[in-house]
């Protein structure tokens, strides 16, 4: 039954077992929950966290952790509002600017864990404060300015779904097909799973590595840019403790912090349930200290769960993997 249960849990469905009894309680006793304008808002909340709980999870796939997410969102944010400076002409280059910044970040990252062979909670903790630093001092008050066709995006919604849920359900959905289906998506996985075992196969497992840090870069300048769509203006102090906040997804949708396993849908689920505690807590008036206490709890639930099973590659796909990767030798 323990082994069912964890199968289950590890497969992202638990939690989606406890964002279904959240919101059947919400429902029941919020009338303020179940409204449109409640609902839309809600999502709409959800994708700068989401963004950045992807890029959390291909790391954590890969036997890391990126402390320097949401630093990296909001140094992605700062830069692109201070070069769209309010104009729609400028807002491409602000995105090609916003992605690059967030790109940077990563390639250090990738390349600090993988050529100088630092534990990444050091190295990405140690970037995170530079890049952190960096922010402050480039917009020590909230700075620039969105472009206004990208505000006005931001708000727009698709009957009661925001039309930018509906771009990051297609990055997500990218984002599977990318694990799933592809090559690098089993390599991933596979170095998560045991990097000695990958490295024996013939993968190259640096290159791998750098990589899922650089797709991490990508998606935190992707957030970055929902991040001023809804505040208007690059600010060092938005998107505090995202980093956390996106490792706690992870964790509560059933991914390993030791590598190699979890599930998008999993990760999705946390983002709900992560996203939906605030909104109830909130709607029912409950004190700050109060959800803080929560939040604890279920981190600290999820990992007893999953952190203390061993890790095996696991990418969906079905038992083998390991023994294709062991014997076919890959030079990419």
């Amino acid at each position: 039954m323990r082994n069912r249960f964890s199968r289950v849990a590890a497969s992202g469905g638990a939690v989606w077992v406890v964002v279904t009894i959240i919101g059947l309680y919400a429902f029941a006793t919020s009338d303020a929950f179940r409204t449109t304008a409640n609902l839309t808002n809600l999502s709409r909340q959800m994708v700068v966290l989401g963004l950045a709980s992807l890029a959390q999870f291909v790391v954590v796939l890969a036997r890391g952790v990126d402390l320097s997410i949401g630093a990296s969102v909001r140094l992605a944010s700062i830069v692109a509002a201070i070069v769209m400076d309010g104009s729609d002409g400028k807002f491409l280059f602000g995105v090609l600017v916003a992605v690059g910044v967030s790109l940077a970040v990563g390639a250090v990252n990738g390349l600090t864990v993988s050529a100088l062979n630092i534990a990444p909670f050091i190295a990405t903790l140690g970037t995170g404060a530079v890049v952190s630093g960096l922010a402050l001092y480039v917009a020590r008050t909230p700075t620039g300015r969105s472009s206004p066709w990208w505000e006005d995006l931001y708000d727009r919604t698709i009957g009661p779904i925001p039309v930018l849920v509906v771009l990051v359900g297609v990055i997500g959905a990218l984002m599977w097909i990318l694990l799933v289906h592809t090559r690098w998506g089993r390599h991933l996985y596979a170095v998560g799973g045991d990097p000695h075992v990958a490295r024996l196969s013939g993968l190259r497992v640096s290159r791998i590595t750098i990589s899922a840090y650089l797709l991490a870069g990508v998606l935190a300048g992707l957030a970055g840019l929902v991040l001023i769509g809804g505040t208007g203006v690059g600010d060092s102090s938005a998107a505090a403790a995202l980093e956390f906040e996106s490792l706690a997804v992870v964790v509560i949708g059933g991914a390993s912090l030791a590598g190699g396993r979890g599930r998008l849908l999993g990760v999705l689920g946390g983002v709900v349930l992560f996203s939906m505690l605030g909104n109830v807590f909130n709607l029912l008036k409950v004190e700050v200290w109060y959800q803080q206490l929560v939040r604890g709890g279920v981190i600290l639930v999820a990992a007893a769960l999953y952190v203390q099973r061993q890790p095996k590659p696991d990418t969906g796909m079905g038992p083998g993997i390991v023994a294709s990767h062991r014997s076919e030798r890959i030079g990419s």
